[in-house]
């Protein structure tokens, strides 16, 4: 069992750093696609694991948005009063 894992340690090494660098997307990019669905971005909040943005939706309304920092989706939505 023992010249298993370096053999696995070999084949495997290299894939953390490839998820690494496609773990976030940049925030460049994750704007245009808010701007691209019709938000027009007031104020952002970058943490670790997700972003905070203050929006104005396509339908006029002020919202929250909280995005995955990694893909970029919109995990949630709350009207901001």
């Amino acid at each position: 069992m023992k010249p298993l894992i370096p053999v696995l340690v070999l084949a495997l090494g290299p894939v953390g750093p490839a998820l690494a660098q496609d773990a976030a997307r940049p925030l460049s990019a994750i704007i245009a696609d808010l701007e691209a669905q019709g938000y027009r971005i007031a104020d952002i909040d970058v943490d670790r694991a997700s972003i905070d943005v203050d929006a104005t939706a396509p339908d006029g309304r002020r919202v929250d948005l909280r995005v995955d920092s990694g893909s970029g989706a919109i995990l949630a939505e709350t009207r901001d009063d």
